[in-house]
This record gives C-alpha cells, sequence and structure tokens, in this order.
C-alpha cells in the first residue's frame, strides 16, 4: 500500500463529507518532542494500512488500497482519511465498479472496532472477539468475489494491534488522541490502558478448544511478536 499526502493552507471545512474516517491529536503544546505528534499520525497512518490490507484480504480481493490524508490545523492535528484503489483493480477482482462505497464503509468500520477494542479498560481485548468481530463484517459486506472469505490470520491481527497500540505510545500525559468516524462519532485512545500483547500471543499459540471454530485462530508454534 502507498500512502499520499497533502497538505492544504487554505481553511477546510469542519467535516469533509467524502472522508471514511479521521485523526485527531490535541496536543500538549510547549512539552515533549515536536515530532511525537507527527509520530503518533504516521503511526496511526501505519495501523489503518495494515488494518485495510489484512480486511481486503479477508474479502478475498486482490486490490491496492491507498490512503489519502488531508487539512493540518493550526493548534491541533486533525486528518481525514479515504481508502482509494485503482480502478482497473477493483473491476478485475469484483468484475464490477459499483463496490466503491461498500468496501470503503468496510475498512472505516472495520478500523473503529478494532480501536474500540484497544480501548476499553473495562473488557480486554481477546484475539478471538476481534477476530470473529472483523470476520462477520467482511461476510456482511455485499460484495461479490470468486474467493472464499476467511477469518484474518491471529498472527497479522497481532502485528496490527501493536501499531495501534504505538500510537498511545508517542503520546506524553496531556495529549488527546481520536479516532474520527464523524466529527460526532469519536474513540478516544486510552493512554492508561495497555493491552497485553503476549496475553494475545499466548492465545494465538494455543490449541483450538472443541467449542470454538478451527478457522478462527491461527496456531503458531514459535511466536516472535515481543521484540
Amino acid at each position: 500500500m502507498t500512502i499520499s499526502i497533502t497538505t492544504q493552507a487554505s481553511e477546510m471545512p469542519e467535516t469533509l463529507p467524502d472522508s471514511d474516517f479521521g485523526f485527531a491529536i490535541d496536543y500538549n503544546k510547549n512539552e515533549g518532542s515536536a515530532k511525537r505528534v507527527f509520530g503518533a499520525t504516521y503511526r496511526f497512518i501505519e495501523a489503518c494500512e495494515a488494518c485495510s490490507l489484512s480486511l481486503v484480504g479477508s474479502l478475498g480481493l486482490s486490490i491496492d488500497p491507498v490512503i489519502v490524508l488531508e487539512d493540518v490545523e493550526v493548534g491541533s492535528i486533525k486528518t481525514w482519511f479515504k481508502a482509494k484503489w485503482e480502478e482497473n483493480e477493483l473491476y478485475e477482482a469484483t468484475k464490477s465498479g459499483d463496490y466503491k462505497q461498500v468496501i470503503g464503509t468496510l475498512l472505516a468500520s472495520g478500523i473503529q472496532r478494532m480501536v474500540d477494542k484497544i480501548n476499553d479498560p473495562e473488557s480486554p481485548p481477546k484475539l478471538s472477539d476481534i477476530q470473529s468481530d472483523l470476520y462477520e463484517l467482511s461476510k456482511d459486506a455485499n460484495v461479490e468475489s470468486p474467493a472464499t472469505r476467511e477469518p484474518i490470520p491471529g498472527e497479522d491481527l497481532i502485528e496490527i494491534v501493536k501499531k495501534f497500540e504505538s500510537v498511545k505510545e508517542s503520546l506524553i500525559p496531556g495529549d488527546i488522541a481520536e479516532f474520527l468516524l464523524s466529527e460526532e462519532t469519536r474513540v478516544l485512545f486510552v493512554q492508561s490502558f495497555k493491552v497485553s500483547i503476549e496475553k494475545l500471543v499466548k492465545e494465538a499459540t494455543r490449541e483450538t478448544s472443541s467449542h470454538r471454530d478451527p478457522a478462527m485462530i491461527l496456531v503458531v508454534k514459535k511466536p516472535d511478536y515481543l521484540g
């Protein structure tokens, strides 16, 4: 996946109706290194990039989304994103060009669920729950594809979680970072809550219990996610 970055000096509207999702960071001014602010945004883009590729892959499609970033505001950073791809890639994958909005909505919803899961201290995320949640999204997406839809592999999900967690690691006390589905629908990155990657790895390496769908958890014999 490639990332196209556009900054505009002119004033932008409060909402961008054609965007899929966004990221806002209200940073603690005059504190910490300036690069953390842009680092958090870049890490968010990387996490969304990885999540988008996995979600598209779960549909059985071979398309390469491009995340376009716009609008850097004074005093805080608010960025809006839209997933795009080559028209011929989408047509070849689906034999139709009518699925752009459906896939864009799937990516935005999937990213929102990932951010929700890793920022809920009352209910620490389980790998099986994340995997099942995203798999249901992909099954419900109204996209025709000759390929069979598959759950996102556990090892890929762990890498995605790590990337989203790295957004919080970039921040200092007083910084506020949020995922934006719209101006009204936001999910706060809870700095005080750290997802246990070790627990996710242990869940991935356990043998699947009899009551769980064997296709849902990828068993990894030699995990290497903690480095």
